[in-house]
Order: C-alpha cells, then sequence, then structure tokens
C-alpha cells in the first residue's frame, strides 16, 4: 500500500472521528437526564466535553446535608434589587428559560451573603417535574422541591456579559428558590406563571414583558 494511500486512510479515519464526536455530543446534549446511566454521576465519563463535571469541586446539582451545614456569624444580608426586567420565555423541553434582555433601564441586581461582588441578572431557569414530589435540581437532605427557580447573574464589576464572565472566576454566581406546592396561589409567581401558557411546547418562546420585579 502506498504512501498516498495510507494518508487517504488516516485523513478518512480523522474525519470519521470528528463526525462522530461531533453526533455523539450532539446526542449527548439531547439525552443527558438527572438520573440512570445518563444521570450525573455519569455525565463526565460518557462524554469528554464534559470532563469536568467527574473532576471539579463546584459542580451541580448538590445536595445540602443539614447535619454538615456550619453557621458563619460573619454572613452578609442577601441584596436583591427590585428592579423590572424584560426578555424572552422558552421552552427548552428540560425547563423554562428566561432570557433577560439589555436595556436602557437598570439591570436586576443581587449581591451580599457569601458574594464579594455585585451581579447583574441574565437568566432565569425554572425546573419542575411531572408530579408535584420532585422537579428542583437541588435537594436538601436528599429531598427534592417540586419547583426550583435559579437566578444566574454575571459579575458586573469585573465583566461586560455574561460571555465574557463564563469562564471566569467569581464570573457566575446563581440563587436558588426551593418551591412547595401550597393551596393558596402566591401572587409573586403570577407574573412568572403567566406566559407559561404560551410555551407548552419544546422551541416555543414569548416576549416577557416588564411586569417581573
Amino acid at each position: 500500500m502506498d504512501s498516498w494511500r495510507l494518508l487517504e486512510i488516516a485523513v478518512l479515519s480523522l474525519i470519521i472521528d470528528t463526525q462522530l464526536d461531533t453526533v455523539c455530543g450532539t446526542l449527548w446534549s439531547e439525552w443527558w437526564t438527572y438520573s440512570g446511566v445518563s444521570g450525573a454521576e455519569y455525565w463526565g465519563k460518557a462524554n469528554k466535553a464534559w470532563i469536568i463535571c467527574s473532576k471539579g469541586k463546584y459542580q451541580s446539582p448538590i445536595n445540602i446535608d443539614p447535619k454538615s451545614l456550619v453557621h458563619d456569624p460573619n454572613l452578609k444580608q442577601l441584596n436583591v434589587s427590585q428592579n423590572k426586567i424584560k426578555g424572552i420565555l422558552l421552552n427548552t423541553g428540560r425547563d423554562l428559560k428566561l432570557l433577560v434582555k439589555d436595556t436602557d433601564e437598570k439591570p436586576f441586581i443581587f449581591t451580599g451573603g457569601p458574594l464579594s461582588y455585585e451581579y447583574t441578572l441574565f437568566e432565569i431557569k425554572i425546573h419542575f417535574g411531572d408530579n408535584n414530589t420532585r422537579g428542583s435540581e437541588h435537594s436538601i437532605g436528599g429531598k427534592k422541591f417540586p419547583l426550583e427557580i435559579q437566578l444566574y447573574g454575571f459579575n458586573a464589576e469585573i465583566h461586560k456579559n455574561s460571555t465574557q464572565a463564563l469562564n471566569s472566576p467569581n464570573g457566575i454566581a446563581a440563587i436558588s428558590i426551593l418551591a412547595l406546592v401550597s393551596e393558596e396561589d402566591n401572587i409573586n409567581f403570577d407574573a412568572l406563571i403567566q406566559p407559561i401558557d404560551k410555551v407548552h411546547f419544546k422551541g416555543q418562546h414569548t416576549s416577557f414583558g416588564s411586569s417581573v420585579s
């Protein structure tokens, strides 16, 4: 077999390998779950692009063990601004995602608590399950909650946007709100709940007005 034939085979092998990596990555972006063979404990093993999931020290989701909690007397109060936001509400097929638009109005900011910087809200995720016993990503004492709302902010003191902050230490911070089912309606959730009727199916999206604060 001549050298050109060997080179052709090598190039073809490289193309196939690259395409397989791309296909596998695409499949995994659709197939991953929170349990079973595609659950969190296997994320870092099944996809090379997710290796940090098995080696990282600050990975999500987590289970908070109340018995292991340590009181920090120096912890500051968490401060959340009341500024209203606009954006696009999207059904991703796994959760509802609110992408906050940049506007000329004052941004929604949170700081304090364990945070050393001010963070500007850029995304909200709403997680829920197929019944009222589970739905949250995180858990407390092994218990899941029916609903979890996650607020994501980027470090606005150092970075101009979330993309720039994503791979930076202290670049992104998140607040998780774990919710229970109640017999009474909570009017504080009305602004989030009302647009959901327009995004029942994966891929559907709708504009989100400035009525959220």
